[in-house]
């Protein structure tokens, strides 16, 4: 399609006196591996719910494939993929005779396809659920989700308590599955390392709250930390509009910007300094320096982004 593929704006969640999802505007381009990225609590879970219809938003729109989530949620929901957090399953039942039962629902749903990724992963159709690792639960309901072809898949947390083997795993086939351009993820995450391993485009967010969206390597290559030791006009340095924050401690500066780094590094320059470099930031420093730019807070809960 040559629109996105989701669409959000102004979309907003409130459970009481609490905002969940507070006016978030994004946009996902077809083709996209997106990475929605934030610590537990964050509206992650909200949000992608919200985009399935299973709850209302408060105010605000969703669109998805060219569709509204509220007015339209049938035909999405038989184009679109969705693994929840929760990976609950049927216990008792076996592997296939939940796959059977789930592909009952979707008429294009692929019982050779469930076959395919149950050989390549050694899953055993005659083991009970309830013998499998909640890692292997979702390995099961990722072969349900996708054995249906969506156009969309959204997966809320589909790493979330796997072994370091099935994480590689299930990355892996994302990989894979999108390779050809013409399908799209959404993958919502507090793993860093799994962003920045498949990604190519994500959005932060703190408190319901978009803090920064982008392309991934762009926003690499516009967050970076400078270090200088000299003699620096401070309050003029933090007035720069490409600067997110700077400390200094005696003559040692440090300075963490948020568009231009080049531009920086030259006008820090221009003040003679006696030692200057530049250094890669990490998703996990970017993330705070942009929350602290935006004048937030991670309110303690940035320790569950690892």
């Amino acid at each position: 399609m040559a629109g996105p593929v989701v669409e959000l704006k102004d979309l907003s969640k409130q459970y009481g006196a609490s905002w969940a999802v507070n006016r978030l505007n994004l946009q996902v381009p077809p083709g996209a591996l997106f990475g929605l990225l934030g610590p537990n609590g964050a509206g992650k879970s909200t949000t992608l719910k919200m985009l399935m219809g299973i709850c209302r938003p408060t105010s605000g729109s969703v669109t998805l494939l060219g569709m509204d989530a509220q007015s339209e949620s049938l035909p999405i929901r038989r184009r679109v993929g969705f693994v929840p957090e929760d990976k609950s399953l049927y216990s008792e039942m076996r592997v296939r005779d939940f796959l059977k039962v789930y592909g009952s629902f979707y008429p294009d749903w692929s019982p050779a396809k469930a076959d395919e990724l149950l050989k390549h992963w050694r899953m055993k159709p005659e083991q009970r659920i309830r013998t499998l690792s909640k890692g292997t639960r979702a390995k099961l309901m990722l072969i349900a989700v996708l054995a249906r072809n969506p156009e969309l898949l959204l997966a809320d947390e589909p790493t979330d308590g796997s072994d370091p083997e099935t994480v590689e795993e299930i990355l892996s086939l994302l990989l894979r599955w999108i390779g050809n351009g013409e399908r799209s993820v959404i993958l919502t995450t507090h793993r860093l390392d799994e962003v920045e391993r498949i990604c190519d485009r994500i959005a932060l967010i703190n408190q319901g709250q978009m803090v920064l969206t982008g392309e991934l390597d762009e926003i690499r290559s516009a967050y970076k930390l400078i270090q200088a030791t000299g003699i620096f006009p401070m309050a003029e340095i933090r007035a720069w509009p490409e600067v997110s924050e700077a400390t200094a401690e005696g003559s040692f500066v440090q300075v963490r910007t948020c568009s231009q780094p080049e531009k920086v590094m030259e006008r820090i320059k221009n003040y003679k300094p006696h030692q200057v470099e530049i250094f890669d930031m990490n998703l996990r420093e970017i993330y705070l320096c942009a929350v602290a730019r935006q004048g937030g807070s991670s309110n303690g809960r940035i320790e569950t982004l690892v």
